[in-house]
């Protein structure tokens, strides 16, 4: 069965667009380490904060134009990154 991911309820994240490059940090409340994506990975955040439900990485690969398999399993893994910061949540 296939993972579906959303982000946890307990994660603060904020997104900066200003600049040239788009910036996303985000830190599991209350004493979690803050973590900054960057590039790719701040991309992956905004279209995972921006699902109005949970995803499987190959629905997020869609999403941010991952076309060839190598940059799908990429997405992927970093999803599988993220949820073991606890700043996503996977379930069946």
């Amino acid at each position: 069965m296939t993972a579906r991911y959303a982000v946890c309820p307990e994660v603060a994240w904020e997104v900066d667009d200003r600049g040239p490059d788009l910036i996303a940090a985000a830190v599991v409340l209350p004493d979690g380490e803050l973590q900054v994506l960057l590039g790719s990975g701040g991309a992956i955040w905004v279209e995972a904060t921006s699902a109005t439900e949970a995803f499987t990485a190959d629905e997020m690969a869609d999403r941010v134009g991952a076309t060839a398999q190598d940059q799908r399993v990429s997405v992927r893994a970093f999803l599988e990154e993220l949820t073991a910061l606890g700043l996503l949540v996977a379930s069946q």
